[in-house]
């Protein structure tokens, strides 16, 4: 019950303060979308060019105003230069999570840029340099640069929200054993003396390359063996600590898997094989195996991301445009990938798309839903949620699930306006899940006792 509520007070805290930092995505090869108005739109002038071949990250103030964003070996600030001091940073244009922006905690003005290095580099370091965004005419500049955190390292890297809501983990994997580093960050600084959690499959080779994504709650974590397969494990985001549950995680043989990413739910996760390009779908809360496929395509397929607007975002190697889960709480096909979702204006898509702290998952406000004819409000709300699906084809499954994704609720209704009891559940942000025929609606919802209808 502790851990709920403090996930409710973090949710409020980044509805309220960070809503559009991850909004920008900047990528190779040279593409830019902003997701500013809900959907993305291609935006000119991204620097990152086709020599950066994976991981990419970005960051934008709460306005949504780009600030700065990296490749691994440069920082570009937001008129798309490289810093005065933002070239040369230890990483690689191939490693797979080549570069992680996370602010540092109650700061306005600091930001980390953790980079790691492809599996072939001789150290293969986890790096830190720092950005302070007042430097060179608010422009930024580096002030601290290739700080070396360990070495032996995977090309993994993700970072979760600590439970108190201010602190973050930095996550990592070393390259040939089956260990993970969470180094603690902290408004004093990096904690050097990181929890080590020894579990899971032992690495070699090949499988150093591959992303380690989080899901919404912060207490998953999906990691991609390249030549192996695809494990999740569990994460408490109190201390630090990976665990392997057989009952509860999955653990799916298959070499040249590349990328994952939850389902804003928590319910799906989705796994993509590079090639022949195959996208895969596992139920979390059946544990089956084989998983389902819900694409396919001759091309490459290679990093997954979850979106402020609630897609999944898919790469097809060279393509010009970008696939989308559009639906990624539907079941299989329903799902709804979409090969050509977004336009790159003519350029070739690399390998990656950015990578994130797991604050992403919160980023789409709650408010009351008018979208597709469905109306759904108050929200937050307190007693009665109301639900008007003009669109639905006869009878409309609803499908409640918290931010766990465990089964809160289930019903069945006829009618085109229906009314929810809320008054006696516990504070906290929840999933709807509304399907009818074909037609398949997920939304966010918060109930708060102290909201006023």
């Amino acid at each position: 019950m502790k851990q709920n509520i403090t996930i409710f007070f973090i949710f409020i805290a980044l509805c309220s303060n960070a809503q559009k930092e991850y909004n920008n995505w900047l990528f190779g090869e040279y593409c830019y979308l902003s997701f500013n108005i809900g959907s993305p739109v291609f935006m000119p002038g991204c620097a990152i060019s086709s020599l950066t071949q994976e991981g990419c990250s970005s960051i934008s103030d709460s306005a949504g105003t780009l600030l700065f964003y990296a490749d691994g070996e440069h920082v570009f600030n937001r008129i798309h230069h490289a810093m005065p001091n933002g070239v040369g940073l230890n990483s690689s244009a191939s490693a797979t999570q080549a570069a992680l922006i996370v602010k540092k905690p109650l700061s306005t003005t600091e930001y980390y840029v953790f980079t790691t290095e492809r599996g072939l580099d001789s150290s293969n370091g986890l790096w830190y340099s720092v950005v302070d965004i007042t430097l060179d005419g608010g422009l930024g500049d580096v002030t601290v640069k290739n700080f070396l955190l360990d070495t032996a390292m995977s090309e993994k890297q993700s970072a979760i929200r600590h439970s108190n809501g201010q602190d973050y983990w930095l996550i990592a994997h070393k390259k040939l054993e089956n260990k993970f580093l969470s180094f603690r960050v902290t408004p004093s600084g990096v904690v050097l003396t990181p929890v080590v959690s020894t579990t899971g499959v032992t690495p070699n080779g090949n499988m150093g390359c591959g992303t380690m994504k989080s899901n919404v709650a912060g207490n998953k974590l999906s990691v991609v063996y390249y030549d192996d397969c695809v494990q999740t494990y569990s994460f408490d985001n109190s201390t630090g600590i990976v665990s392997f549950d057989p009952a509860n995680d999955i653990l799916y043989y298959s070499s040249w898997l590349y990328s994952s990413a939850f389902s804003p739910s928590g319910q799906y996760l989705y796994v993509s094989y590079y090639h022949p390009g195959i996208l895969y779908q596992f139920d979390m809360t059946q544990n089956t195996l084989p998983p389902v496929v819900v694409g396919q395509t001759p091309m490459y397929m290679c990093d997954l991301a979850l979106a402020p607007d609630n897609k999944i975002y898919v790469v097809e190697l060279w393509s010009t445009y970008l696939g989308a889960i559009n639906y990624p709480d539907a079941q299989g096909p329903m799902c709804g990938y979409d090969t050509n979702a977004v336009s790159l204006d003519s350029n070739y898509i690399s390998v990656g798309l950015p990578n994130f702290p797991n604050d992403l998952n919160f980023l789409t406000s709650t408010k009351e839903v008018e979208k597709d004819n469905l109306h759904v409000s108050p929200n937050p709300v307190t007693n009665t949620l109301r639900i008007n699906f003009p669109e639905a084809e006869g009878e409309v499954l609803l499908t409640v699930t918290d931010i766990y994704g465990k089964l809160n609720e289930q019903v069945k209704f006829k009618r085109l306006n229906y009314q929810l009891d809320w008054s006696q559940k516990s504070e906290g942000l929840y999933f709807l899940k509304l399907q009818s025929g074909n037609k398949i609606r997920v939304i966010k919802v918060l109930k708060q006792n102290s909201y006023h209808e």
